[in-house]
């Protein structure tokens, strides 16, 4: 008996069965291929948006955060180091240190590998009474900073003021019509006017800037100092303490003292601004992950209920065919069929139909996801679709069919062709 021209028979029997068998094959791997494709292609797509929106919100937060370290920047330094002998309330009561220390100690300082803070500027400051103007000022000598050693060099905090020149706070110029580049004498000296500060609502209004060593020839301090300026690094945002102990040890002669409103205003800006671009980053990404899940679950449920009903149609199938053909297969027996030929007959029955519908399933997948509309910005469905899915759902369709005609396949190789004959 010819296993093949049986094989051929069945398939020709009962067309209606077999053309039903094979659109449910087929429908059930286009929903389950496309089910699939689309997944891959969620999973592709939340993985580019993630990137370009990681991309724009550091792009945009970078921007961010270098407009808000000009602004902190501008608020000015917030660590001075003073001698330790200078009394705090003489210095908080006359706006200025009285006690001196050596230049050198800038250098010292920036030479020493420092880490807590940058932008070291020495200055000599002094309240004095302006002979020419009869009006008390505040005095301040300022040179360029002083870079820290293997640094690479800053943008200054205040800029120098160049030889035989000085700058005026508003209180200073504001009624005397002076102009900038014109000549004014300060205590026996004529300087020309570099710059003429805008009001400011603090010291600085009556305060005057001239170079250092200016300063120190006209006060009879050469060579000293006796304040320096820095700026808290990031590491010691808000951490006075850690800032003392560093400079403190550098230089054992000194006292640091921290301008507190400015130091917590920079760090609370820079670290909300930090906090708000992982706040963002986290919220995007968690936003796309729950979209990415609810898909995940979907696919979870259909494709089993899909699989399942389909094997369910198919196994129903066979068994009816099984059943409306029970004195064919008892003739069939009794003429010599063996059980595994039976049993081979029907499974391979349901393993091409598996096979063929997958074809068409496929090309009904296609055809489902072409007509997908996306936005022009997603990614183009195909380049999200991943192969070796697609492959497995291929193989496993005439696998899951032959699984489902097992029950009824078993029970048709097992009838007993006597039984089956006596009956009919």
């Amino acid at each position: 008996m010819n296993l093949t021209r049986l094989f051929r028979r069945e398939l020709s029997f009962r067309r209606g069965h077999s053309l039903l068998g094979l659109l449910a094959v087929s429908l059930t791997v286009g929903v389950v291929a496309t089910v699939q494709m689309r997944l891959d292609w969620q999973r592709a797509d939340t993985r580019r948006v993630l990137d370009a929106n990681r991309q724009e919100v550091e792009t945009l937060f970078d921007t961010l955060e270098d407009e808000m370290r000009k602004i902190t920047k501008a608020m000015g330094f917030n660590v001075m180091v003073l001698p330790s002998e200078q009394n705090l309330a003489d210095f908080y009561a006359n706006d200025f240190a009285a006690k001196t220390m050596p230049e050198e100690y800038v250098h010292t300082l920036a030479n020493a590998g420092i880490i807590t803070v940058q932008h070291l500027l020495p200055i000599l400051q002094k309240k004095v009474f302006w002979e020419e103007e009869s009006t008390t000022t505040l005095v301040i000598g300022v040179r360029d900073e002083v870079p820290l050693a293997d640094s690479v060099p800053k943008s200054p905090l205040l800029q120098p003021v160049p030889a035989g020149h000085i700058v005026l706070g508003y209180e200073l110029h504001v009624n005397r019509g002076w102009k900038k580049g014109d000549t004014i004498t300060f205590q026996g000296r004529n300087f020309d006017i570099h710059e003429l500060k805008p009001q400011r609502g603090n010291k600085d209004d009556i305060t005057l800037w001239i170079p250092l060593d200016t300063a120190q020839t006209l006060f009879g301090k050469e060579d000293e100092i006796n304040a320096i300026l820095a700026l808290q690094c990031k590491c010691a945002w808000a951490d006075i303490a850690k800032v003392r102990e560093e400079l403190v040890n550098i230089l054992p002669g000194t006292q640091v003292i921290e301008f507190s409103g400015r130091a917590l205003a920079r760090a609370e800006a820079r670290n909300q601004a930090a906090e708000t671009r992982k706040e963002v980053l986290e919220r995007e990404s968690r936003n796309r992950s729950e979209l990415l899940q609810r898909e995940e679950r979907f696919a979870g449920t259909l494709i089993p209920l899909v699989s399942l009903g389909t094997m369910g149609l198919l196994a129903t199938l066979t068994f009816l065919n099984v059943r409306d053909r029970k004195s064919e297969i008892g003739i069939l027996r009794a003429i010599g069929l063996s059980r595994g030929r039976v049993l081979q007959l029907f499974l391979g029955k349901a393993a091409f139909l598996g096979l063929v519908g997958m074809l068409p399933g496929m090309g009904v997948a296609v055809a489902l996801m072409t007509q997908v509309t996306l936005p022009e910005e997603a990614l183009p469905w195909q380049e999200g679709v991943q192969t070796l899915p697609l492959l497995m759902i291929a193989c496993l369709a005439p696998a899951l069919q032959s699984i489902a005609a097992w029950p009824p396949a078993v029970w048709a190789a097992n009838q007993d062709p006597a039984t089956i004959l006596h009956e009919d």
